[in-house]
């Protein structure tokens, strides 16, 4: 028997039992590969079903999840996010930081292939594996506090606290890391940045 690939029904129930079981880590992990698989394939986001469902189950847990999942977080390379949790994070950024002196800044990186002129299915395919090779760049060479997200085939969002000083250091030193892993240099980095005071006026 073949299985549709984009029955959601299927998943809802895996990651419910993933969640039930306690591993919210396999459980999100699980979903973002659904929202990658959607996006690819079908241009969209999976249902607001699957996402409730993550957050219902988070619920459930209460002070005491909470207090486990601090304890536990001990990663020290920069986090990956969703679009909509990027964006909701720039807001409760700015709300933060309304009457702080803090210089927290959204980067808005692209690749562009370097080689001009190729079809349109060489310029995906180059995207999508070079895409693949800046977020290990990123997620190494930014710090745990650090949130990034992808954006599109060929842009990821960054929000950062920092002087806008170390910006160009900061993304001098991704672009060293990226083109360390990607040796043959297919694709060039840009970026532009805005300080999220100003975004948020």
């Amino acid at each position: 028997m073949k299985i549709d690939p984009y029955n959601e029904s299927v998943y809802y129930y895996g990651i419910s039992h993933y969640m039930d079981e306690g591993h919210e880590d396999i459980a999100r992990k699980y979903y973002a590969q659904i929202e990658k698989l959607f996006a690819k394939n079908l241009g969209i986001k999976p249902s607001e079903k699957l996402t409730k469902l993550l957050d219902a189950k988070k619920r459930t847990q209460g002070f005491a999840y909470i207090k486990e999942i601090l304890a536990e977080d001990n990663e020290e390379t920069a986090f990956e996010c969703s679009n909509d949790e990027f964006t909701r994070l720039c807001q409760l950024e700015a709300r933060r930081i309304k009457r702080s002196n803090e210089d927290v800044y959204v980067i808005d990186v692209q690749l562009t292939p370097h080689n001009k002129g190729l079809d349109e299915d060489l310029v995906d395919r180059i995207l999508e594996s070079t895409m693949s090779l800046l977020r290990n760049a990123l997620l190494a060479g930014l710090r745990s506090e650090d949130c990034i997200s992808v954006a599109g085939k060929d842009h990821y969002l960054i929000l950062i606290e920092a002087s806008e000083m170390y910006i160009p250091k900061i993304m001098e030193r991704i672009t060293k890391k990226l083109y360390e892993l990607d040796k043959y240099h297919r694709a060039d980095i840009s970026y532009v940045y805005e300080d999220i005071k100003k975004m948020s006026k």
